[in-house]
């Protein structure tokens, strides 16, 4: 019986090892650099972390941000601040569709993740991006706006499948 109860503990502890480093094997600091490298993915964020406040889920919000060449596709929602300008506008929400300036990319080898860096421009708004990927999946993204609160979101990455 003691046997028994030894074996099922080791059993556990061995499972448990084996689960949590699971995670590390889904993807490595070279396939991210690659996925960036080839200038096609995609991402979708479950919480957005407004300046002041609480973090706000975001599942079952629609939300994107889609790198395809030298262009972007941002769709994200904020809250936050607007601190000068802007009208009325019916859409609130951080939105691009163009070529995206100032792309930067950086692996970070000390911390295991790659930094994309990027600007865009609607009307007389700027947004500065600062996006980190990690291995596995999970990334990062603060925006900084001349005229808003910045904002971060956390959610997934995937390379996007070939149109």
């Amino acid at each position: 019986m003691k046997n028994t109860k030894t074996y099922i503990a080791l059993l556990f502890t061995i499972l448990i090892c084996v689960g949590c480093g699971s995670n590390r094997d889904l993807g490595s600091l070279d396939n991210v650099a690659q996925i960036v490298e080839r200038e096609n993915y995609e991402l979708e964020f479950n919480w957005a972390i407004p300046q002041s406040g609480s973090q706000i889920n975001l599942i079952d919000n629609a939300n994107h941000l889609k790198f395809s060449g030298d262009s972007v596709y941002v769709s994200l929602p904020f809250f936050g601040e607007r601190h000068i300008g802007g009208a009325y506008e019916k859409d609130g929400g951080i939105n691009y569709t163009g070529i995206l300036t100032n792309l930067k990319v950086s692996e970070v080898t000390a911390k295991d993740y790659v930094q994309v860096n990027f600007e865009t421009s609607r009307k007389s708004e700027n947004f500065i991006y600062s996006l980190i990927l990690y291995p596995g999946g999970n990334s990062r993204l603060q925006v900084n706006s001349n005229q808003r609160s910045s904002i971060s979101f956390r959610g997934v990455y995937k390379e996007s499948k070939k149109e």
